[in-house]
């Protein structure tokens, strides 16, 4: 193939510019939602006069909202008040996203009491978005991570290897999320539902807008095993949820995530009829699974609640031993990257393409190429947003 000639680099040059120009008119086609606009409209005036502008244009920047000639032409403006209606003037036209990303960096640049106002105007518009839970409180709400790791009771459990990246990813994950995290450890099956049924209790839930629930432990169809391998069945967990033994949380988003098999069957797997082929992990796979029969259990019919669960029922959940369980890690890439601007049943969806595609890799044992398949069920109201960012101090 012919080297390009010199006199052709100038055009290749003015075709990048032409082709962003380009991008920005077509996002600008694809503007931000009437909705959204008018809610930045009715508070144009407050924005204009509070903005803090160093950090928060560097966040926009950095999420493709503005460019660099846009940071530029902002700063280029005399004074904060002028500078912020400049951005305010960009802000409908910066595409559908625009709206989301402004929020999250308004949290992330400790301009959170913007944030709610923008979005205290935006719930009380007449509005033709789907409508969604309320999700404005600081802290979100409070959740709790229970893993169960060493067992010593007579079942033949053993040891939850990688159970403590499971739990150390979730902390970090829901305090992104902006939630004050409770952590309970090697809890017995007494404890745990009288641990649960406290942090039900708990009065903090009346001014916190959401909750989340966390189980890490050896389980079957309808329960899960305490250290002591006794079980605790799930529909008393959530029955503490609900909305006759907890008020509190009555009309309010509540999530549990079930790491924990639900039968002992281990997915063989079947060959795509055009699949390509794929490389498993690396690294030992074990199964969360007991020797325990099945118990029959009922899925929550409360209503706003959702729950994920690592597998289908009957069927073993997956567990790296190096870098935790297939579902929880799958669960904190998806919810770390899309939770900007996805709601958590369309991320639990995700989820569930990620585990789908997963293969395990460990010859020579009968986990070697196994698969799982995660699956969520809901009686969620509204959808469910979590517009993560640093918590607030």
């Amino acid at each position: 193939m012919a080297a390009p000639s010199a006199g052709s680099r100038p055009a290749l040059q003015r075709k990048a510019p032409m082709a962003a120009d380009r991008g920005r008119r077509i996002l600008g086609v694809c503007g931000m939602h009437p909705d959204h606009q008018e809610a930045l409209k009715k508070n144009r005036v407050v924005l204009a006069k509070q903005l803090l502008l160093s950090e928060l244009l560097e966040h926009l920047l950095e999420k493709d909202i503005i460019t660099l000639e846009m940071r530029e032409h902002i700063q280029a403006k005399v004074g904060s008040f002028s500078q912020n209606v400049e951005l305010l003037n960009l802000l409908p036209k910066r595409g559908p996203q625009a709206f989301d990303a402004f929020c999250v960096a308004l949290r992330e640049t400790k301009q959170g009491h913007l944030e709610d106002l923008l979005l205290t105007t935006l719930s009380g518009l007449p509005h033709a978005l789907p409508p969604a839970y309320r999700l404005q409180s600081r802290p979100r709400g409070l959740a709790l991570v229970l893993s169960n790791v060493h067992f010593t009771g007579e079942k033949d459990l053993e040891f939850r290897s990688g159970g403590d990246v499971d739990h150390s990813t979730l902390v970090t994950l829901f305090k992104l999320l902006g939630y004050k995290v409770h952590v309970l450890l090697d809890q017995t099956a007494q404890e745990m539902q009288e641990k649960l049924q406290n942090f039900a209790q708990l009065p903090a839930h009346r001014v916190t807008d959401s909750c989340i629930v966390a189980l890490l432990s050896h389980g079957v169809e309808g329960g899960i095993y305490g250290v002591d391998g006794r079980l605790l069945q799930l529909q008393e967990v959530f029955r503490l949820f609900d909305n006759a033994s907890c008020p509190n949380l009555q009309n309010k988003p509540k999530m549990f995530f079930i790491q924990a098999c639900r039968g002992d069957e281990t997915d063989r797997g079947v060959d795509q009829q055009d699949g390509k082929n794929h490389t498993g992990s690396s690294e030992c796979e074990e199964s969360d699974a007991s020797r325990e029969e099945l118990l029959k259990t009922r899925l929550p019919t409360c209503s706003d609640m959702i729950c994920g669960y690592a597998c289908l029922r009957g069927t073993a959940a997956m567990r790296n031993t190096k870098r935790g369980s297939w579902y929880i890690e799958a669960l904190t890439h998806v919810f770390s990257e899309r939770a900007c601007d996805m709601h958590v049943a369309d991320m639990l969806v995700k989820v569930n393409a990620l585990i789908k595609e997963r293969e395990g890799y460990a010859p020579g044992t009968e986990f070697h190429r196994c698969k799982e398949m995660s699956e969520y069920c809901s009686t969620l109201c509204r959808h469910l947003y979590l517009f993560p960012g640093h918590p607030p101090t």
